[in-house]
């Protein structure tokens, strides 16, 4: 069986410099209003969010569930626990609020939010469904941030943050294509204290990322496969997750109310448009 072929990122990883994003010359950011919540109501705004992810149940052994979500206190609450009885291989309830349009496209994207301290993901990402490319079809992803407030098998994950893009390529059932993952260190950790994660994703061949607006990382993604890797508009995804390469929490930890619940005090996004 062959090996998936593996296209490297070419990144440019510049110092940190203390203060957000400015506009391109004769442009100004203008808030797109599809993709932004404050979340001061009682509920969640169904103009704008599903309260679960349209082409997935999640990964084994936690599903999304709408049940965990509410809204009070100016934040979106998902409310990680226990299901009350296994369905199958689901034995946890976690979350999604996934964006009604899947037209988000270049622009900047930015989220205030607190991690569970669980062994469990807080995520905040974009992605798209495939599509036909060249002799197969390809998809795209740009996960801003995947936090883990108590990571059990990697027990510095809560203190760093990894932004990650993908590029997937699928010819004949075999996925091939490519990954980038740097790292910035976080502090203090993703589950006991906010953080802003942003990224400004410029064009088909550029992402800018941010920390609590500091600009960390540009990544250029590897044109060997397509010329303009990051040209399709996408969907903005907040899901708790669990991952296969991470250790499942413990009942008695996603129990407890102290500890299991993943806060967002809003999601922002911005359009540049030309100044009057």
């Amino acid at each position: 069986m062959r090996k998936p072929l593996a296209l490297l990122f070419f990144l440019l990883v510049t110092p940190c410099i203390a203060e957000p994003p400015q506009p391109t010359d004769g442009f100004e950011w203008k808030l797109d209003e599809r993709f932004s919540d404050e979340f001061n109501g009682s509920e969640l705004d169904r103009s704008k969010w599903l309260d679960h992810h349209p082409f997935w149940k999640g990964r084994p052994p936690a599903k999304f569930d709408p049940s965990t979500l509410s809204v009070s206190d100016g934040m979106l609450r998902i409310h990680n626990r226990m299901l009350d009885e296994p369905e199958g291989d689901y034995t946890i309830a976690g979350g999604a609020v996934v964006s009604k349009s899947n037209q988000a496209h270049y622009g900047y994207y930015e989220a205030r939010l607190k991690a569970s301290n669980i062994s469990m993901s807080t995520t905040f990402w974009m992605s798209n469904r495939s599509a036909p490319y060249g002799d197969g079809e390809a998809s795209q992803e740009l996960d801003i941030v995947e936090a883990i407030g108590a990571p059990q098998r990697f027990p510095n994950w809560n203190r760093q943050w990894k932004p990650n893009t993908h590029f997937f390529y699928t010819v004949n059932g075999e996925r091939k294509g490519y990954s980038q993952n740097d790292s910035v260190a976080l502090d203090p950790p993703s589950g006991e204290a906010f953080h802003t994660y942003a990224a400004w994703w410029v064009d088909a061949n550029t992402v800018h990322y941010y920390l609590d607006d500091v600009h960390c990382m540009t990544v250029q993604p590897s044109t060997e496969v397509s010329p303009k890797p990051f040209d399709r508009p996408m969907q903005i995804n907040m899901v708790t997750e669990t991952y296969k390469w991470e250790t499942t929490p413990t009942p008695e930890a996603i129990s407890n109310d102290e500890i299991n619940s993943s806060y967002y005090d809003w999601v922002r996004v911005y359009q540049l448009v030309k100044k009057p």
